[in-house]
């Protein structure tokens, strides 16, 4: 039982006089560790850390007892820190170190789009792209013109708009055509067409159904006006340039806050 007791003793002993010295090692150290970290911190990152810069100053006070010479942009300074926040000191420029390295690391890796070395690739498909984006501008002009046609006809006579809603009434093939929830819907003219007309002769309201139509197909006029300028100026990349511009702001101000 004695010895038993004598081995604890002992290894508690021990334990203390190791916890001992390595709080007196933390508290006495060398600064010429903090010295070298804080050097190398500068030398990779270009300036002291924050988290190490708070702790370190160039004047002596009661706490901060250790001195380190540290050069930054060819001068030479002395800086004055608290032994008791070594630990932290070393662990703000590990950090630091660590972060610049893994940002060298991914630059050295960054890849860009050679959108010249692409478009050179794609010159021999230049002239029928253009040939298609040219049937397709006058497509889209020939529809826009049609279909707007049609619904200004279902508006303005009445004798057109009987036809077209009998037609509706009895499923007529070519100018009726079955929507997604089975109901029966015209072809050749729109549902923007039918609204007007609708609600303009509901309960006598007054409302001019060229207006209320005008003011629902306004949105798809500025959008078709705004896709053939493109088309027809071939300035395809002024939406990507948007986006880019966008984007590229966007990124400064994330980039900004790390």
């Amino acid at each position: 039982m004695k010895k038993k007791l004598f081995s604890m003793g002992l290894i508690s002993i021990l334990i203390a006089m190791y916890l001992a010295m390595a709080t007196s090692m933390v508290v006495f150290a060398d600064s010429a560790a903090v010295q070298a970290q804080v050097q190398n911190a500068v030398n990779t990152t270009g300036s002291i850390p924050a988290g190490a810069a708070s702790y370190l100053g160039t004047e002596a006070t009661a706490t901060a007892t250790q001195s380190i010479s540290i050069t930054i942009n060819g001068a030479t300074i002395i800086y004055w820190y608290d032994p008791a926040n070594e630990a932290a000191i070393l662990s703000a420029c590990s950090g630091a170190q660590s972060g610049a390295v893994v940002d060298e690391a991914l630059n050295t890796f960054s890849m860009k789009a050679d959108v010249g070395g692409a478009a050179g690739l794609m010159y021999g498909f230049k002239k029928p792209l253009e040939v298609f984006l040219g049937v397709l501008v006058t497509l889209i002009t020939i529809g826009m013109t049609v279909f707007t046609a049609f619904d200004l006809c279902y508006i303005a006579f009445p004798v057109f708009r009987g036809k077209m809603d009998e037609a509706k009434a009895n499923g007529t093939k070519g100018i009726t055509k079955t929507g997604k929830g089975g109901e029966t819907k015209l072809t050749i003219v729109t549902e923007d067409a039918q609204y007007a007309v609708t609600a303009a002769d509901m309960a006598n309201s007054g409302q001019n159904p060229f207006l209320l139509y005008f003011k629902k197909r306004i949105v798809s006029f500025v959008v078709l006006a705004v896709l053939l300028f493109v088309l027809i100026t071939g300035k395809i990349n002024i939406l990507a340039n948007i986006g880019v511009k966008l984007a590229d702001g966007l990124l400064n101000v994330i980039n900004g806050s790390f």
